[in-house]
């Protein structure tokens, strides 16, 4: 990397604008853990604060999906996870950890961390626990979840990650050190607006996957030409998609713009 961009990490780190979390370790998931479609919806909490059902959502990472989507497995939380918090191996010591409580339940970003792909971020409803494969970023100085969202996606924040570790793995600990600098209030108010969008376009896409849990029905509808049907489908899909892809080249010069990158900088991160 250049000498100029390199000074871009002598300022704040992300974990000073944002709180970077880990999160737990069951110790069993066979016991513990469950697709969503293994239990009947209405054993799911909605808000666990208010209805302390057993089951609620729990965020594990899984394959390379940006802005929405990999939210299919629930945990176990009956008594605020009395059975995963004590859960013992055969020495009896506790099996499970325990990571960052405090922040369950809570609206943010969760990503997969690993992958050959590289690593991706999603919106985080509220009402889940994170694993420590689907570990989570939480507003702490900087609350514009939204706009953190979309520098997480940012080609600069992939290109500044695999520079601090350059395999198949991102941790926790490599997020923490990527240095943000905060945006304008234009800036800030397009890429939230941008990364809004892209977010529902993918929450839309995910209504038709009978995996996720924001499913409602299948896209395709008995005709008597399937084909026709199909390829309706898949033109409408890559519609939105390529929106999608528009939203990011939008994103990704304005985070250029806000990190102030000269264009041989500009053209590194975009080789690469």
């Amino acid at each position: 990397i250049s000498d100029e961009f390199r000074e871009k990490f002598g300022g704040e780190a992300i974990d000073e604008a944002v709180g970077v979390k880990c999160g737990i370790t069951t110790g069993s998931n066979e016991r513990f853990v469950r697709y969503r479609w293994e239990v009947l919806k209405e054993d799911i909490s909605v808000n666990y604060n208010e209805d302390n059902k057993k089951w609620v959502g729990y965020t594990k990472g899984g394959p390379y999906n940006k802005w929405y989507g990999n939210l299919w497995t629930i945990v176990d939380w009956e008594n605020k996870g009395y059975g995963i918090k004590h859960i013992l191996d055969d020495r009896g010591k506790i099996k499970s950890r325990m990571g960052n409580e405090a922040s369950f339940f809570k609206e943010g970003v969760t990503y997969s961390a690993s992958g050959s792909k590289g690593i991706t971020f999603r919106y985080l409803p509220t009402n889940y626990i994170f694993d420590v494969g689907g570990s989570c970023v939480f507003p702490k100085k900087y609350l514009n979840n939204f706009y953190t969202l979309a520098f997480l996606n940012s080609k600069l924040c992939f290109y500044i990650a695999n520079c601090l570790n350059p395999t198949v793995n991102v941790q926790v600990g490599d997020l923490k050190r990527v240095p943000f600098t905060y945006p304008s209030k234009d800036y800030e108010l397009s890429v939230q607006l941008l990364a809004e969008n892209c977010v529902k376009i993918k929450k839309k896409l995910c209504s038709y996957l009978i995996v996720e849990q924001n499913y409602s029905h299948s896209p395709i509808t008995p005709v008597s030409s399937p084909e026709s049907e199909l390829t309706r489908y898949y033109n409408y899909e890559n519609a939105l998609l390529t929106q999608i892809l528009l939203n990011e080249a939008i994103i990704n010069r304005i985070v250029f713009d806000v990190y102030e990158l000269s264009e041989h900088d500009r053209q590194m991160v975009l080789d690469k």
